[in-house]
């Protein structure tokens, strides 16, 4: 599965190319038809399920997805984010799955520009990939950017979709604006995920919580990623002014 602007390549060669000279000339090959048509046609599969869960742990709601996660999740970062680290990270998110946890997210920022947490998820995905619910994340700020990021993400996860794409450590007003200004961020979001690219949009921040406030009021997000510990209450706390209203909203949060 492409996004409509960015339609299959014959070689990775030729995809990198393709996005170095941008999708606009490629994409007006098509016709307006054939676009609605393609894009009317795809469809996402069932949510993913890893029958262990239930009987592993306690399982809450993610946001307003409705998908029913496990109380224990895997992040992509710490080992499954250290250079050429294949041997003990493939096995780690293995025994995870083995154990229950249907959460795993990761970023395309990662392990640097090679990526290697996505590569890492992306090896075990390849045999395994309706068993978790796969979030991943573009701290790019623009609409080209996101779309290169979301367009990498896909190869290296072995997949043709995500469940979850979040905009990555949204802390300061001006983060806020350049991704819902025209050509930022936001746009691709929305484009991917009504081309079925990906099944639902998050964002995600450990700075302060005045910004994740602002975008949440700009744009009904599915899920929130919030920084919670023992010291928030004393500055910038996420649990006194982001926690109440999420809350109200059934969004996500995550310590």
């Amino acid at each position: 599965m492409k996004p409509k602007n960015l339609p299959a390549m014959p070689s990775t060669s030729d995809r990198r190319t393709f996005l170095k000279t941008g999708g606009v000339a490629a994409a007006a090959l098509l016709t307006k038809g054939a676009i609605a048509a393609e894009t009317q046609q795809r469809t996402l599969p069932p949510l993913p399920d890893n029958t262990k869960t239930v009987a592993a742990m306690p399982t809450r709601n993610l946001g307003k997805t409705g998908y029913k996660v496990g109380i224990f999740s895997l992040g992509g970062q710490a080992a499954l984010e250290k250079p050429a680290n294949f041997d003990v990270a493939v096995p780690i998110i293995e025994r995870a799955l083995d154990l229950g946890v249907n959460y795993i997210d990761t970023s395309s920022i990662y392990g640097g520009p090679e990526r290697w947490s996505e590569q890492y998820v992306g090896r075990v995905m390849k045999t395994r990939r309706n068993e978790a619910f796969l979030a991943t994340k573009t701290k790019e700020r623009t609409r080209d950017g996101s779309l290169r990021m979301i367009e990498k993400s896909l190869q290296l996860l072995n997949t043709d979709h995500v469940d979850l794409w979040q905009l990555h450590d949204v802390g300061l007003p001006e983060d806020v604006n350049a991704i819902f200004a025209k050509g930022g961020a936001m746009e691709a979001l929305i484009e991917m995920q009504d081309q079925k690219v990906v099944r639902y949009l998050g964002v995600t921040g450990h700075y302060r919580p005045e910004a994740l406030i602002d975008a949440v009021n700009r744009h009904n997000f599915d899920t929130i990623l919030m920084a919670m510990n023992a010291a928030d209450t004393h500055i910038h706390s996420f649990t006194d002014k982001l926690l109440p209203s999420s809350s109200k909203s059934r969004w996500a949060s995550s310590a």
